[in-house]
């Protein structure tokens, strides 16, 4: 039996079901590797997402590849990294760096043209969710091309031409960069901002125009967009420092796309105040602002395309159960898994069973065991009086250990 497990949730001993690679495209690890601590952290620091691991034998000569290779990705990050190192450093950027980048771009976009999967898939493979501002600009790079791609579909201008895409790139990428001139300490603030902090966040756009300024190399276009990625639906956002406000359609479509892209992956990401959301959950935020702060028919887009529990997410049954979701659960289905472990003994004989559960079943749910595991923490957080099950463990090899690790206390009974 295969499952994908996110990096995140690997322990030592778990075995391998495909090959990975490392930044360079050469063979990292192969298919029937018994994993160590030492893979465990490479892969985390290559930015893998998520792994095929088997339960018996695995398969042989098999890559786990997303829609980018992996080698493209570690060098967009790269540049990005050191871009980000010369304006933090109050140097200017070379102008060798530039033309690199937009070099590697071009790949990335080629990769996402001729890769025809399903636009989830894009969005899954991304990226490894952190702090990091240079990945959370790589994530809404790739994110906002992939939208483009399915664009006309719901009736958004025609297939982009090149210049397009590589200012969509180029403006996905650098769409935060005026943040590297805003205080760590207001950026990553885990309560609220002053009205004096929140005036400095809104600097950030007009900032990073000023910095991509003087580069003949960068299109007008991708400018626009990191000015304008903050301007709202209903004409209430910001950007110029001059105040100059666009409404509508008076946003190029662009910069609407990378203001959707830039949302989805805030709400998904962990912060310091909170966990990352499900991509279903973030969906139902995007939605309630659709008219309001961005176009709807972008967030219909992706509404269409992300599914509410990808591939490889790790749920919690109100019974107890930990379910590994076999596969993507679209909006309104019932989700089938693999019950991995359960929390309350009388569970048990459930485990390695596959079930079917609807939304009225399910407790909590997370990404990985670790991201379940915060998700649930909050949910005491914000709920201390709740009742509690006892914890009563069963499960099997690897996720016995998996799930000792994460989850020390018992179930919240919710009312």
């Amino acid at each position: 039996m295969a499952m994908m497990l996110a990096v995140e949730d690997l322990v030592p001993g778990v075995v391998l079901h495909r090959n990975v690679t490392d930044p360079s495209g050469r063979l990292l690890l192969a298919a029937g590797v018994a994993l160590t601590e030492a893979h465990i952290r490479s892969m985390e620091k290559w930015g893998v997402v998520a792994v095929q691991v088997c339960f018996g034998a695995a398969d042989e000569d098999r890559t786990e590849t997303g829609p980018i290779p992996p080698e493209l990705v570690q060098e967009t990050k790269r540049q990005l990294r050191e871009i980000a190192g010369f304006l933090e450093n109050k140097k200017s950027i070379p102008r060798a760096s530039f033309h690199l980048l937009t070099s590697t771009l071009n790949s990335v976009i080629q990769a996402l043209l001729d890769h025809r999967g399903e636009l989830f898939e894009e969005v899954r493979l991304i990226s490894h969710h952190d702090a990091h501002t240079y990945d959370h600009s790589w994530s809404v790079c790739v994110l906002s091309l992939a939208l483009a791609r399915e664009a006309p579909s719901v009736g958004l201008s025609g297939a982009p031409d090149y210049l397009s895409r590589l200012s969509l790139g180029l403006g996905g990428v650098f769409h935060d960069l005026g943040k590297i001139f805003i205080p760590l300490e207001v950026l990553n603030k885990p309560g609220a901002l002053t009205a004096e902090e929140f005036s400095l966040i809104r600097e950030h756009p007009q900032r990073g125009m000023n910095a991509l300024r003087t580069y003949e190399s960068v299109p007008p276009m991708a400018r626009s967009i990191v000015l304008h990625h903050h301007q709202r639906w209903d004409g209430k956002g910001y950007g110029p420092a001059s105040g100059f406000l666009l409404e509508g359609e008076e946003i190029p479509h662009l910069v609407r796309l990378v203001s959707v892209a830039d949302a989805y992956d805030a709400l998904v990401s962990d912060r310091p105040y909170r966990p990352g959301y499900l991509p279903g959950d973030a969906l139902t935020v995007l939605r309630q602002a659709g008219g309001s702060y961005f176009d709807p028919r972008v967030v219909q887009l992706l509404s269409g395309a992300v599914p509410d529990y990808p591939r490889g997410a790790v749920v919690l049954s109100k019974g107890g159960w930990v379910v590994h979701v076999d596969r993507a659960v679209r909006r309104g289905d019932p989700l089938r898994g693999t019950v991995v472990g359960s929390l309350a003994a009388e569970g048990q004989s459930a485990v390695g069973e596959e079930v079917t559960l609807t939304s009225a079943g399910l407790l909590c749910g997370g990404t990985s065991v670790a991201h379940l595991a915060r998700r649930l923490e909050s949910l005491w957080h914000l709920h201390p009086s709740l009742e509690e099950h006892p914890l009563a463990l069963h499960s099997f090899p690897p996720w016995d250990t998996l799930l000792r690790h994460h989850f020390r206390r018992g179930i919240p009974v919710m009312p």
